[in-house]
């Protein structure tokens, strides 16, 4: 493998525990390299790792994400090139333990979406071949980058291997969930106005939305604190687009016992 490790103005110590995770790898007989960006533009980050990665398949994980299967990422590169028409691929997504309960409730519905445990939604990881990177240039400055690549391929071209895992931390609390929550939305309204096609919830027809809804009633007494915060976030979305801006939001996030300071960071200029 190759490995680029593309810091996007970070402004910890991420840089220097990059490089010495880097020599550890090559020691390990593959090749990585760190990049420095002196700006916080994730999209900008994604193109200069492109610029600087070799070979034919990509992978591409978010920081916070955590491979919890052996060979993950090997076991998706298989899939990519032993499978004819696969051309984007990622393990099942999963949620690590939550300390709020607002955020175990609503992620516990959010995960058994269909279009989010049945679809290669990306979420902090996916994998495309060289066919299905040449489906698109640059990555573009949008808010949902990884919305726009499951946008370019069709349904059955996406894989989801069922067993093999990865996981990523929900923002805890309402006020940072509703942060990421009307992010996500405002990205996938932003990307609605530039692609259709079968991506997102989209990709499911009604039936299967609503054959969801009525065979899952465990879920039911968490559905209206589910679409409660949607709601919320949806207003927050509408407007952001009012005020013609599109900022890149991240709320707190803990990672091994230790906590992040929240911040914002402008991510796309005003409209």
């Amino acid at each position: 493998m190759r490995l680029v490790i593309s810091d996007n103005g970070s402004s910890d110590a991420t840089v220097e525990l990059a490089r010495t995770w880097a020599r550890r790898f090559a020691e390990a007989g593959h090749e990585a390299c760190v990049l420095h960006l002196p700006h916080g533009n994730k999209c900008a980050a994604l193109n200069a790792a492109d610029a600087a990665a070799g070979g034919l398949t990509r992978v591409y994980l978010d920081a916070d994400v955590e491979l919890t299967t052996a060979n993950c990422i090997s076991r998706v590169v298989d899939t990519l090139s032993g499978e004819p028409g696969v051309l984007m691929c990622c393990p099942r997504l999963c949620i690590a333990p939550c300390d709020t309960w607002v955020t175990r409730r609503w992620g516990r519905v959010w995960a058994q979406l269909p279009w989010v445990c049945q679809d290669a939604i990306g979420g902090g990881f996916y994998a495309v071949s060289a066919e299905g990177r040449r489906r698109w240039g640059r990555f573009p400055d949008l808010l949902s980058e990884d919305a726009f690549v499951q946008a370019q391929f069709r349904r059955h071209e996406r894989r989801v291997l069922s067993d093999c895992h990865f996981q990523i931390r929900l923002p805890d609390g309402l006020r940072d969930l509703l942060t990421i929550r009307t992010r996500q939305l405002s990205g996938n309204r932003q990307l609605a106005r530039q692609i259709s096609g079968d991506w997102g919830r989209a990709a499911f027809p009604l039936s299967e939305r609503l054959q969801f809804v009525l065979t899952q009633p465990g879920l039911w007494p968490d559905l209206p604190l589910y679409f409660f915060i949607n709601a919320c976030a949806h207003c927050r979305a509408r407007r952001r687009e009012a005020l013609g801006t599109s900022v890149w939001e991240r709320a707190a996030t803990r990672n091994a016992g230790h906590e992040a300071d929240a911040d914002e960071a402008e991510f796309a200029s005003s409209r």
